[in-house]
């Protein structure tokens, strides 16, 4: 079975840009609200294996099921209020922190993939391994070493 446009478009526009997932009741209940008309149990799987096979989206695992954007890590859970002084630690021992995701505002649909994403990733992970996690202060030093890279350019020529 061919899956619903409408669905489909419905669909990408309720992906969460954080990497959090929704829960296949949650989709259901939002898609109720944005449909033109009710939809099938088959439909609603068409349209959620289409947005999978588009590579917009992820099947989520857990209870539930469900969606959660491609290829961006969950955003990071809080810390338990247990009280107990136990914290969390990665397989050397140390104190696990969050690795940064995809900067907010970026829809499921324009992330990008492939060998300029990973190089992007890189390029984020340098600057937030070196302290500077404002991405306008990225932006910064970017424009500077661009700018920079091409009076030396100049220079040599």
């Amino acid at each position: 079975m061919a899956a619903r446009t409408d669905l489909t478009d419905a669909l990408l526009a309720l992906i969460p840009e954080d990497g959090s997932r929704l829960s296949n009741a949650e989709l259901r209940a939002d898609l109720l609200d944005l449909a033109d008309e009710p939809f099938s149990d088959e439909e609603f799987e068409a349209a959620k294996d289409h947005v999978v096979a588009m590579g917009a989206a992820e099947k989520a695992r857990g209870p539930g099921g469900g969606l959660k954007a491609a290829g961006i890590s969950p955003p990071p859970r809080q810390a338990s209020a247990s009280g107990n002084g136990r914290s969390r630690r990665n397989g050397n021992g140390a104190a696990a922190t969050a690795a940064p995701t995809i900067a907010a505002g970026t829809t499921a649909a324009s992330a990008l993939t492939g060998e300029l994403r990973n190089q992007i990733d890189g390029i984020w992970n340098a600057f937030w391994s070196g302290g500077i996690a404002n991405p306008l202060e990225v932006l910064e030093q970017l424009t500077y070493l661009l700018f920079i890279r091409r009076l030396d350019e100049l220079e040599t020529l």
